[in-house]
């Protein structure tokens, strides 16, 4: 077995090639068209084409392509002086693979095996550099002799050996669609409108319906479900167009004035930004458009536009920022009769930051600002959001259910300030609230493509107008869907 310098040399040599394809569904958070469903949208690595020809590939942000070729030609020298050197190889295979040399990669690794065929690590690794190559069926034999030298592999692996076994069966062809979908039931004490889950995003679609309560509680069942297409564009562009559709449908036991349904598309290119030495980050503007229904009546749509930015700080350290334009336009309701007040637009801009703390934990951090000009002055308001969370991964060791046990415990602190007094309450006072959110949400995997879920969440918001006060405690037991 390689040594404790050399098997980091082999987990670096795994995260360059993983983080250039698309996380699963599962572990996607999409900012952009999330704000009806599932949260804040965070970005997946830009794919690479599996025919991409080696010389075209940069390497990651901040590492030179000189110096990566200067580091390549000195070790190239060495192992023809000791090619039965071991940590000398994994070095010589990590540069020659953030060069995107992949046949010099796979001549490396490969040469160990001949030592010592026992290196599951090793044959992962040859999975992903052939499928790279193009050459699917060498990749699908290396995966499959991974997983059965090692049948119980760490979270990390097991996720990264069931992406890669997706994409082999694709085929590479240009293509790619993954879905996902929650099923399952809610319970509130103060029944809302917003989205079962969903995180908060300050001035978009779950702040706003969260804002129509009625002091009850309440059961719902529903539905939120997404899908993702890729479409790679070639390897001489090394970019994809990205589309995301997300549904989301949610049925009342007894207050049927707050059934809502949702559904919303974004589409936009993902790629790479740098000069041919250097990558500095990854980018996807998008457009993006929607249709909300409560209390089974039209009650708004949307149409804007969104960038996205994101770059490894570090192997441990990734950020994400994002802008946001919507100009949401509202029609009066049954359960809301004044809601053509509250058209405008809303500019929102966020900044998060993913640091992987442990092997098995990762810590978040999240910001975000909002302007929502509304028609109406009382109705505009400006809103600051902090998001703490960390994310717990616990490997099982029996098949069923399979694991992996993940808890996630989070907390929110989000300030709004409105910008008039609103007629409806006391004169001459302008609404400030300040809310704090807190729960943890446990997702239990029980088959390949099935989770349970189970999330826990009570909210305070206090307020200077005493109507605007209220708690809420939630209970969201589901099953998650991946495909």
């Amino acid at each position: 077995m390689p040594r404790p310098g050399a098997r980091r040399l082999l987990h670096g040599l795994g995260r360059e090639l993983s983080a250039r394809r698309p996380l699963p569904p599962c572990r996607r958070r999409y900012r952009a068209g999330a704000a009806i469903l599932v949260g804040v949208a965070l970005a997946v690595a830009l794919p690479l084409g599996p025919g991409a020809a080696l010389a075209q590939t940069n390497p990651p942000a901040g590492a030179a392509k000189g110096d990566l070729q200067t580091q390549y030609d000195a070790l190239f020298q060495q192992l023809l002086k000791d090619p039965t050197n071991i940590d000398l190889t994994f070095r010589f295979a990590h540069v020659a693979a953030r060069l995107g040399n992949y046949e010099s990669a796979v001549s490396a690794l490969e040469r160990l095996l001949l030592y010592d065929p026992n290196f599951p690590d090793v044959k992962l690794q040859l999975a992903e550099l052939y499928y790279h190559m193009g050459s699917y069926e060498m990749a699908k034999a290396y995966l499959d002799q991974a997983k059965k030298q090692e049948p119980n592999p760490s979270p990390q692996v097991a996720e990264r050996e069931k992406t890669l076994a997706d994409e082999i069966a694709s085929g590479g062809a240009p293509a790619k669609w993954t879905a996902s979908a929650l099923l399952g039931a809610r319970y509130q004490t103060n029944a809302n409108a917003s989205p079962a889950g969903a995180q908060i995003i300050v001035g978009g679609v779950p702040a706003t319906l969260s804002s129509v309560f009625v002091r009850k509680a309440d059961w719902n069942f529903f539905f939120d479900g997404n899908a993702q297409n890729n479409y790679d564009l070639g390897p001489k562009t090394k970019a994809t167009i990205e589309s995301n559709v997300l549904v989301y449908y949610s049925k009342q036991i007894d207050l049927g004035t707050l059934d809502s349904a949702a559904v919303e598309v974004n589409s936009g290119p993902r790629f790479d930004v740098g000069d041919e030495d250097t990558t500095y980050f990854n980018t996807r503007p998008y457009l993006l458009g929607n249709e909300v229904l409560l209390g089974n009546a039209h009650y708004f749509w949307t149409v804007g536009a969104g960038l996205e930015v994101n770059r490894p700080i570090t192997d441990q350290l990734r950020a994400t920022g994002d802008y946001e334009l919507r100009s949401q336009h509202f029609s009066n309701n049954f359960t809301v009769p004044g809601a053509t007040g509250l058209s405008g637009l809303v500019h929102s801009f966020s900044l998060d930051l993913a640091y992987q703390l442990i092997e098995n934990g990762s810590l978040g951090f999240e910001t975000s600002y909002s302007l929502d000009d509304a028609n109406l002055n009382f109705n505009a308001n400006r809103a600051l959001e902090f998001r703490l969370s960390y994310v717990q991964t616990i490997p099982l060791g029996w098949k069923f259910p399979q694991g992996p046990l993940v808890i996630t415990p989070e907390l929110y602190r989000i300030y709004t300030d409105y910008n008039a007094p609103s007629p409806g309450t006391i004169p001459l006072v302008t609404q400030v609230t300040q809310e704090w959110r807190y729960g943890v949400t446990g997702q239990l995997g029980l088959t390949d493509n099935v989770a349970a879920s189970l999330h826990l969440v009570h909210e305070y918001v206090g307020s200077n107008i005493v109507s605007a006060k209220y708690t809420n405690t939630e209970v969201i037991m589901g099953l998650l869907l991946t495909y």
